[in-house]
C-alpha cells in the first residue's frame, strides 16, 4: 500500500569533534600522574584538593564525555574499549 509519510533528513553529527580531540590528547598527558595519586603511589590529596595535574586531569575528562555526550555512568573512553575511544586514537596520531 502506498503511503503519505513524508522522510525527514536528519543531521547526523560526527561524534567525535577536534574539540573531544584536543581534551583526549591533555588527559592521557595525564593519566598516569593521576593513576599513580589513586592507587596511593604518590599522596598528592591532601585535604580533599587534588593537585594541579590530578585536577586538570579531571578537568578534561569531563569536557571530553560532554563533547562525546556521555552519560555519568557510561565507559570512560580513557580506560575502556569502546568505539569512541578506537576514533579518538585514530584522530589524535
Amino acid at each position: 500500500m502506498p503511503t503519505k509519510r513524508t522522510r525527514r533528513t536528519r543531521n547526523i553529527q560526527a561524534g567525535v569533534t577536534d574539540e573531544a580531540v584536543h581534551h583526549f590528547r591533555e588527559a592521557l598527558k595525564y593519566q598516569g600522574r593521576y593513576d599513580a595519586c589513586l592507587y596511593g603511589e604518590i599522596a598528592c590529596l591532601q585535604s580533599n584538593v587534588h593537585c594541579p595535574e590530578c585536577a586538570a586531569y579531571l578537568e578534561h575528562t569531563r569536557a571530553l564525555k560532554r563533547e562525546l555526550r556521555r552519560a555519568p555512568w557510561e565507559a570512560d573512553p580513557l580506560t575502556h574499549d569502546c568505539p569512541a575511544r578506537e576514533e579518538l586514537m585514530r584522530r589524535s596520531q
